[in-house]
């Protein structure tokens, strides 16, 4: 049943290459008045590719079509799903303040320019409309009195929290309705009180 191929020899012509592969094919069908009809009805006068690639049917062609623009499709995902995919979580191996150290640094930056932009408003409203990701704060003031004296690099700045990690690699949540906070602005110092 399985065959070797044999090599077609190049010295031959179009007529022996011809009978070569008609050869071939009949030894591959089934014996009888069938091959015969076989070779006849289906081979006779048509291209045949020895080595045809396996196809899909159509509906996987089309499955696999709209598979692919599943995934290309970049759709924006909403907070909730964000957060059960734990894009806000900051793996244990990562809550190490020398790592947030270069986002400080690019903070005073982007409020430095945020401060030339300002063209002659007050320092205080720059800064209650800045978002602190990356800016050092310290608890100067608060309701809650064990978090007084609390400093760290602001990680994630949301509606009514900060999230620091402090020197120690520690991370906490501050509260914004109960604290005021402290931090440098360009050479400034910075009261924000509760909002």
């Amino acid at each position: 049943e399985g065959l070797p191929p044999r090599p077609v020899p190049s010295f031959l012509g179009e007529e022996e290459i011809h009978a070569a592969m008609e050869t071939f094919v009949r030894e591959l069908l089934p014996p009888g008045k069938v091959g015969e009809t076989e070779l006849r009805n289906k081979l006779t006068g048509k291209v045949l590719l020895l080595e045809n690639p396996v196809r899909l049917p159509s509906f996987a062609k089309a499955h696999d079509r709209r598979l692919k623009r599943q995934n290309l499709s970049t759709r924006p995902i909403g907070s909730r799903e964000a957060k059960a995919r734990g894009l806000y979580d900051i793996p244990p191996d990562a809550c190490q303040y020398k790592i947030f150290e270069p986002l400080a640094s690019q903070f005073q930056i982007y409020g430095e320019r945020a401060l030339k932009n300002a063209k002659g408003k007050s320092v205080s409203l720059v800064a209650a409309k800045l978002d602190l990701t990356g800016c050092v704060i310290k608890v100067i003031k608060s309701n809650c009195p064990t978090i007084v004296g609390l400093s760290g690099i602001v990680l994630k700045n949301t509606r009514n929290t900060y999230r620091i990690i402090t020197k120690e690699n520690q991370l906490k949540v501050i509260p914004k309705n109960c604290c005021t906070i402290n931090f440098q602005l360009g050479g400034h110092n910075v009261n924000l009180e509760p909002t």
